[in-house]
């Protein structure tokens, strides 16, 4: 008689000061919401976001780093794997990676047939500086960055990934110090047509890409508030509802689109619980829905709070449900970092970076969940993927 069992692959990412705990863990899922750790792969690798393409058993990671081994000391980007998973042990084994062509990449994405990957390069800030003599004899400063860009590769048969076919460049700046250049942060494919929503934290806006052949092409851009910083978004499976949140800004907002991918704003939420420590630094992170698509998840980091949103998919409002703290180290951009819903919808999961922390709520028949959390202790977590074997 053919068994099931529950995997669920943690990816773990670290700021550039840790200098361990990388890599991707496997760990078994078991029905009561445990997680128990089995083993780790590719160790030198900061995984970020994480995607499973169940039809050819592959998972696709980011490798989140501003430099590069094969480079030595020098800005060489990230990188992007494809990632096979053994049907009956749940085993991984690399098949390829390639270059993001950019620092930090943060985020991935596969299209409707799953003939191509899109790769969003967050990209660094620090500014490249170069010195020349004018005219008057003078010399003078000119400042750079790296680039921040959205990749497409190509995908094989066996899953492996193609070098790129296009690589489309964004430039300019926000109004923020830390908005020097533009940081993308997510891509988010729309059910309805094929165009992808990409947030970028550093010019305050959200583009919707498509892609033509091998080409990418930029449909619309939609300006957000000056320095909310737009972090992550996700969509609804049956209306044309594209929701985000802001990591500078305590909101998080629905937008109505068109077939063009021209976006109009529906609804925007105030999510800050009245309680929190206003001298604090806080930062939204993640933002998911519930498999029903009744209910939101934002989790902010820095003070540390779950908001659970009841979503009206007709007209895009939103109400805020319940606000629930957690203990977690405060500092925000190794705090946390993403969230996941198990497979049977009965546990909300949150991953901390810096205190190598998973919490686990349960998720109630409401959305709310449940406050008493249960923490599992497994290296610098960032994102987790579940997926069933067979045997």
């Amino acid at each position: 008689m053919e068994s099931e069992k529950t995997w669920v692959i943690i990816g773990n990412w670290g700021m550039n000061y840790k200098k361990e705990g990388y890599g991707l863990t496997v760990c078994e899922y078991q029905n009561d919401g445990t997680i128990m750790p089995v083993e780790s792969y590719l160790p030198d690798i900061r995984a970020g976001k994480m995607i499973l393409d169940r039809q050819r058993n592959v998972i696709y990671c980011v490798d989140e780093k501003t430099k590069l081994p094969e480079f030595d000391h020098v800005t060489g980007g990230g990188k992007i794997y494809a990632i096979s998973i053994d049907e009956e042990t749940g085993e991984l084994s690399e098949i390829n990676h390639q270059f993001s062509y950019a620092p930090l990449p943060c985020a991935v994405c596969y299209d409707s047939i799953k003939q191509k990957i899109i790769v969003v390069n967050h990209s660094g800030g620090e500014p490249i500086i170069s010195a020349k003599r004018g005219t008057d004899g003078r010399y003078e400063m000119s400042f750079g960055y790296s680039d921040a860009s959205v990749v497409l590769y190509p995908v094989m048969t066996d899953g492996a990934l193609d070098h790129p076919c296009d690589i489309y460049k964004i430039f300019g700046h926000g109004i923020l110090p830390m908005q020097s250049m533009p940081h993308l942060h997510s891509v988010v494919k729309s059910p309805r047509y094929d165009f992808y929503f990409v947030c970028d934290k550093g010019k305050n806006e959200i583009y919707t890409f498509e892609i033509l052949g091998n080409s990418l092409n930029l449909c619309s851009t939609c300006r957000v508030v000056e320095g909310s910083a737009p972090r992550n978004g996700c969509v609804v499976s049956d209306k044309p509802l594209y929701i985000c949140n802001y990591e500078e800004y305590g909101e998080v907002t629905s937008f109505v689109y068109t077939e063009k991918g021209e976006m109009r704003q529906m609804c925007s939420l105030n999510i800050l619980p009245e309680e929190y420590d206003p001298f604090l630094k806080k930062q939204s992170s993640d933002l998911i829905l519930s498999a029903d698509e009744k209910y939101l998840y934002n989790v902010t980091r820095g003070i540390n709070y779950i908001s659970v949103i009841k979503l009206d998919k007709n007209s895009g409002e939103m109400k805020l449900l319940q606000n629930v703290h957690f203990d977690a180290t405060t500092f925000c951009g190794g705090g946390a970092r993403a969230m996941s819903i198990s497979p049977d919808n009965r546990y909300l999961f949150v991953c901390v970076t810096d205190d190598g922390d998973i919490h686990r709520f349960a998720i109630k028949k409401d959305g709310t969940l449940d406050e008493k959390d249960i923490v599992f202790h497994i290296g610098n977590p960032a994102s987790m993927v579940f997926y069933k074997t067979f045997v």
